[in-house]
């Protein structure tokens, strides 16, 4: 009997969603609605994996509960139909803001993304469990999710939610199941210091935590800004790849650092039982906004252009703002090897 063909999957990831006032403010339409797919038209193209992940950074509590901003956000729930139609399928909730409308918040969010069928990763309902595991072309993928903490909102007894903390005991837990019952593990982290572009003692304490446990891709956020990509050890001696922070998806945040995220694309390839990750790509994307946090849109750094630099409404704020500073930070904090074109992810 002929051996199995190889299939291959294809994973996106993007950083922080994270709506802002400015945000929520132009998606709002005449009629109390939201629209906000003005805000990603230029990224749409580049959605396109069998596995799309989304780290929304506020909760999706909907009007019922007032639409905010910082620092305790909540964004209507017309923002996840948003992100369906632009192609994420799987959606991670454990941030340092997932209780910022409180229980119902979460409640709400959990539901929406539930009556839509889309797994949500390091935050879940009793009875559930936290472990996902999905398949595509016949691999199974395990997906977990942690966050370092919840801004001191306690998260409330009796109400029957759960947020997955980085508690070693659980990490090992959550990783070495998904590792008993997939061909791939991938593991999302809520962790580090803000604004800081070099991942901290504690983020590589805990990537190395994660490789003992042989999963397969790390992806973090939180920072707001981006974060290296290398590669670590495992356990069994293979490699697992960790992407430190991809920055802010979309944010209306000052700081020129803030203004730079990234998409991560990876493949996968081998037969159910034998699968690996063959490939590991960055794209850099840029926020931009104009004068007082007009026409919030995400770009391809590809598509950004030394004209639109010289107009952010960032440098009304932070003067070190320039096409030529973030190119800058782009290189000097991922590795060639891993710095693609646009023209990859539409192939």
């Amino acid at each position: 009997m002929p051996a199995p063909a190889e299939v291959a999957v294809t994973l996106t990831a993007v950083g922080d969603n994270l709506i802002h006032a400015p945000i929520y403010e132009q998606a709002l339409l005449s009629d109390g609605s939201y629209d906000f797919a003005p805000a990603y038209t230029n990224i749409a193209p580049y959605i396109k994996g069998d596995i799309n992940i989304l780290n929304q950074e506020t909760p999706l509590g909907g009007v019922e509960l007032g639409i905010s901003s910082y620092p305790c956000f909540n964004s209507p729930q017309e923002l996840g139909y948003n992100m369906i139609d632009l192609g994420f399928n799987v959606v991670n909730h454990a941030t340092n803001h997932v209780m910022d409308a409180g229980s119902k918040g979460v409640i709400n969010s959990l539901d929406f993304w539930a009556a839509n069928g889309i797994p949500v990763l390091g935050v879940y309902k009793d009875g559930e469990d936290p472990v996902k595991i999905i398949e595509r072309n016949g691999l199974k993928f395990g997906l977990v999710s942690f966050t370092y903490g919840t801004n001191g909102i306690r998260v409330p007894e009796g109400k029957g939610i759960n947020v997955c903390h980085t508690e070693d005991a659980l990490i090992t837990e959550q990783v070495l199941r998904a590792r008993a019952n997939a061909d791939i593990v991938i593991v999302n982290m809520h962790w580090g210091n803000e604004y800081q572009m070099k991942q901290n003692d504690e983020q590589k304490r805990l990537a190395a935590l994660v490789a003992s446990c042989n999963a397969d891709l790390l992806i973090g956020h939180h920072p707001h800004v981006i974060q290296p990509v290398e590669e670590i050890v495992r356990a069994d001696g293979k490699m697992m790849t960790v992407a430190y922070s991809l920055g802010n998806f979309i944010s209306s945040q000052v700081e020129t650092e803030t203004m730079l995220g990234g998409m991560l694309m990876a493949e996968f390839k081998g037969v159910p039982g034998n699968a690996y990750l063959s490939q590991v790509a960055f794209m850099p994307l840029v926020t931009h906004y104009g004068d007082r946090f007009k026409g919030s849109k995400v770009y391809a750094w590809d598509d950004y252009t030394e004209y639109l630099a010289s107009i952010h409404g960032c440098k009304n704020y932070d003067s070190s703002f320039s096409y030529n500073y973030i190119n800058e930070l782009i290189n000097k904090t991922i590795e060639e090897k891993y710095l693609v074109n646009k023209a990859y992810f539409l192939n």
